[in-house]
């Protein structure tokens, strides 16, 4: 296990290194410069940023800080500040947005994919599927901008921006849970489609394996074997898929929130985008690889404690996918 583990990791650092080497690259072949208020900052930015260097050695030199922990400071965000600072104070409203939005997911995707895999090809199942397809094809920015629009702004159920009183979008006052509501419910509905498909391609599997035929000649019902093992079946490889949703909730969370207004990373990075902060983009960038590797092992060794009977190298190739019973 340690040997895989130590070349797993291996693989992914060397994984993290040319995914931020071709961003440094695509960063430095853009025009222009670091926007901001303050033209001093300028040619502070080309001086931390290794602007007057060739793109090979102010990546070099990018990266050896990085081994050092530094990130370097913000040049147009917020000048002079501490990127590490910054992402540390953005951190939790992201994370709490990602575990609120995974939690949900699982919460509604489970028994909504044994409800539909009952029984196949039926007109449920059908028109289920009519509404998954319909849903997985809606962006999560759209989905964020029509519950703005309709819930929070002609309904007036619930907040509009920021995490606390009307006006305070800084991110200071505490979280309060009628703000998460609908950013929540808008990164849900992205990937709930794509969750209930997969688990009913699972249950449905298993159903008609020979454990569910078995199972059924036992009196077993179609209802009870669909919510009873074949779900619970299911379940385990969704411990995979779920280290593999982390990218598409970090993606996802750039627009919705800046939508809401939420200070998190995503907008973080959206503002550093716009405004050509160079180090906020490449901290960002290499906070979320490596948040990305971590989860994706984290998933591995779940799914090897959930299921004895699959290897680590099983759990990584295999991915989502094993149907026996």
């Amino acid at each position: 296990m340690a040997a895989y583990l130590l070349r797993r990791l291996a693989l992914s650092l060397l994984t993290v290194g040319l995914v931020t080497a071709a961003l440094y690259a695509a960063i430095r072949s853009l025009p222009g410069a670091p926007s901001s208020d303050m033209e001093s900052i300028i040619p502070a930015a080309h001086t931390q940023y290794h602007r007057d260097d060739a793109w090979p050695v102010g990546y070099a030199r990018w990266l050896a800080d990085v081994v050092h922990g530094d990130l370097g400071v913000s040049v147009s965000v917020q000048p002079d500040s501490s990127v590490a600072t910054m992402i540390r104070n953005a951190l939790p409203c992201t994370a709490l947005l990602g575990m609120m939005a995974i939690g949900l997911t699982l919460l509604l995707a489970l028994p909504a994919s044994a409800a539909v895999a009952m029984r196949p090809g039926s007109r449920m199942d059908r028109a289920g599927a009519w509404i998954l397809y319909a849903l997985h094809a809606l962006p999560a920015f759209w989905i964020a901008l029509a519950l703005q629009q309709t819930i929070a702004g002609r309904l007036r159920l619930l907040p509009l921006l920021g995490t606390g009183p009307i006006g305070d979008l800084s991110g200071a006052a505490s979280f309060a849970p009628a703000h998460f509501v609908l950013p929540v419910v808008a990164l849900t509905l992205g990937g709930l489609a794509f969750v209930i498909r997969f688990c009913r391609v699972q249950i449905v599997a298993g159903m008609r394996s020979i454990w569910g035929l078995a199972s059924r000649a036992r009196g077993s019902t179609p209802g009870r074997l669909a919510f009873g093992a074949a779900l619970a079946n299911a379940s385990v490889p969704v411990i995979s898929l779920m280290g593999l949703m982390l990218p598409g909730l970090v993606s996802g969370s750039i627009l919705v929130e800046s939508i809401y207004a939420l200070p998190g990373i995503g907008r973080l990075f959206l503002q550093g985008a716009i405004r050509r902060d160079y180090p906020l983009i490449m901290g960002i960038a290499l906070m979320t690889a490596l948040a990305t590797i971590l989860a994706n092992l984290l998933a591995d060794l779940v799914y090897r404690l959930a299921d004895p009977r699959v290897t680590l190298s099983d759990a990584a190739v295999k991915m989502p996918g094993r149907t026996e019973m």
